[in-house]
């Protein structure tokens, strides 16, 4: 006799950021098909953040014979389905099994590229149920489909924070970025991954958690020179592509000698943030 092991994908998310997939201005969401693809090869979310399970979710995973995936752009849980029915789960998951993941910056330079704003004491907390303490004004997390980006609209209070994060070890708790929390059956207002009969959802809830990069005004100094511009507008960074900068138009002031010089897009190595601008230094 034998067994025909079967995995389905029980839900996904995909990690997108529009510092590595932008080309200059253009931005990835408007880009074609065929387009999206090519960039997306040589893209990888974990080039910038980590998305792993907690200990807690590592071992309900485990439990319940679930498949933690990373791939390039996005993050995979897969079910072992019943033999008799594929469309069923082949453990009997309680709909209110809830899954935790961490997610932690590795770049060092995260933030000066990315549009978001980090707050002390506060998380990112990506999740299909709000949190006791927040108001009805909650973020659920969004779906692929969904054009929207993490902001700091999506970061939870200073009282509900501690609360989420306290069920984690100590070494987990270290350089906490967000959390990820998806629970089988969401509010009523957000997204489920099991119907209410504990049967696999199709199409696959697939899950989006897409950071917008950041857009600075640039500021271009002459060395030894009083000769120092900057532009009229904020400009994006982006890690491909390139920004064009027309002298006689994207400049606050326009001096005579505007039009002898080149001016290069900016490192993301160097932001400084004066009043409510935020600047990006080049020296030309």
């Amino acid at each position: 006799m034998s067994f025909n092991i079967t995995y389905k994908t029980l839900f996904g998310i995909t990690v997108l950021h529009g510092y590595a997939l932008n080309n200059g201005n253009q931005e990835f969401n408007s880009m074609s098909l065929d387009k999206k693809k090519k960039i997306l090869q040589n893209y990888d979310f974990e080039n910038f953040i980590e998305i792993l399970p907690s200990k807690e979710t590592f071992l309900k995973l485990k439990n319940n014979h679930l498949i933690f995936q990373i791939k390039k752009s996005e993050i995979k849980i897969g079910v072992k389905v019943s033999l008799d029915d594929p469309e069923i789960p082949f453990i009997d998951m309680p709909i209110s099994l809830t899954l935790d993941f961490i997610i932690k910056i590795k770049d060092s330079f995260f933030e000066n590229y990315t549009d978001i704003n980090l707050l002390p004491n506060r998380i990112l907390y990506l999740s299909n149920v709000k949190p006791a303490d927040e108001p009805n004004t909650f973020k659920y997390i969004p779906l692929l489909a969904n054009p929207v980006f993490i902001n700091d609209t999506y970061f939870i209070s200073e009282v509900s924070s501690p609360k989420m994060i306290e069920p984690l070890n100590q070494f987990e708790k270290r350089g906490v970025l967000g959390i990820i929390s998806l629970k089988m059956r969401g509010d009523v207002a957000a997204p489920n991954i099991l119907t209410a009969q504990k049967k696999i959802i199709t199409p696959t809830p697939n899950f989006k958690i897409h950071f917008n990069n950041r857009k600075t005004i640039w500021k271009y100094t002459r060395a030894n020179s009083d000769f120092e511009v900057e532009t009229n507008l904020e400009k994006p960074l982006t890690k491909n592509g390139f920004v064009e900068i027309d002298p006689n138009t994207d400049f606050t002031t326009n001096p005579a000698e505007a039009s002898d010089y080149q001016y290069p897009n900016p490192s993301v190595k160097s932001i400084q943030k004066i009043g409510s601008k935020t600047y990006s230094q080049i020296f030309i």
